[in-house]
């Protein structure tokens, strides 16, 4: 297998999308729909209303929601199949409040979206959001190491774990051509590449949209 880093940079978010609560820049940076808007703002809402309940997301995020949640998932689109009609499988892992999944099950409806999260109160949450806002996604209610292959064409992971462990879980659930994408921080970054790289993972860093310094990591095997 060939390993390899290389870097790519999308066009960055206008600051005036960024700001509080949803502009409409922001809708016309990403080109939602006005169904997708509409199911993306009652997953905001739903997770305003149970963030305490079931520690969903911090308090100060809240803030912030549509940059710091939803834009951040939603960017991992652009690095999906083009095709709107194909019917591929995503699992995201430590799924929480449903970030990237339950976005990505919105803005891909045809999509199968498996849910990974273990916490009881948030894979409550995971299903009453995702039959809410009435999109295709299974919750499954277990640790990642405990379920059977999900054989999924593609995986996604946010805040989860480290890099390495991601790894360990994403070989696990992976179809053989498929592919993970790893949101990863600022400092972490180049440490995650050189372990992705000595694992013997092909990894491609995508600058973040929504966070200066930070990246996805596209991984292919």
């Amino acid at each position: 297998m060939t390993m390899g880093t290389t870097t790519t940079t999308p066009p960055p978010l206008s600051s005036s999308s960024l700001s509080s609560p949803l502009s409409s820049s922001l809708i016309d940076e990403f080109g939602w729909t006005d169904e997708e808007v509409k199911r993306l703002r009652k997953l905001a809402e739903l997770v305003e209303q149970k963030r305490a309940t079931a520690a969903l997301v911090s308090r100060s995020s809240l803030d912030d929601i549509w940059r710091r949640h939803i834009a951040d998932s939603a960017q991992l689109v652009s690095l999906l199949p083009a095709d709107e009609n194909a019917q591929p499988s995503l699992a995201d892992l430590g799924s929480g409040a449903g970030f990237p999944g339950l976005v990505i099950a919105i803005l891909r409806p045809k999509w199968q979206v498996h849910l990974v999260e273990a916490n009881e109160k948030k894979s409550a949450f995971l299903r009453m959001a995702a039959e809410t806002c009435g999109v295709n996604a299974e919750v499954h209610r277990a640790r990642a190491e405990s379920l059977p292959s999900l054989n999924a064409d593609i995986i996604t992971a946010r805040a989860v774990a480290p890099v390495a462990r991601l790894l360990e879980l994403g070989a696990r659930h992976l179809s053989p051509d498929g592919r993970c994408l790893f949101h990863q921080g600022r400092r972490s970054r180049a440490e995650a590449v050189k372990i992705a790289q000595a694992s013997g993972w092909h990894c491609t860093a995508h600058e973040s949209r929504t966070e200066h310094g930070s990246a996805i990591l596209e991984l292919k095997r």
